[in-house]
């Protein structure tokens, strides 16, 4: 999967104002500091693996739904290979 950060870009810069965002072929990580809803919008579905809780997200989604009390790290597996057969 090719990212395609110009479709992100609207959607981040409102993110990105107190958070950090990073985003490849295989993971989603974000740290944010405060309190509420973050949207990611991945540009095709993918099954999303929450690597620090080891639950799946969603088993096909194009959209990550964050709600958080805030000073928080998440990191989720995005990669076509499930999570589980890589170990």
């Amino acid at each position: 999967m090719n990212v395609q950060y110009d479709r992100l870009v609207p959607a981040l810069k409102t993110l990105l104002r107190d958070d950090v965002l990073d985003v490849n072929d295989c993971f989603v990580a974000l740290h944010h500091k405060y309190k509420g809803r973050r949207r990611i919008i991945l540009p095709e579905p993918r099954r999303v693996y929450d690597i620090f809780r080891g639950v799946v997200v969603s088993d096909h989604t194009d959209t990550i739904e964050i709600d958080s009390p805030g000073n928080q790290t998440i990191l989720y597996y995005i990669g076509q290979i499930p999570w589980e057969e890589l170990g």
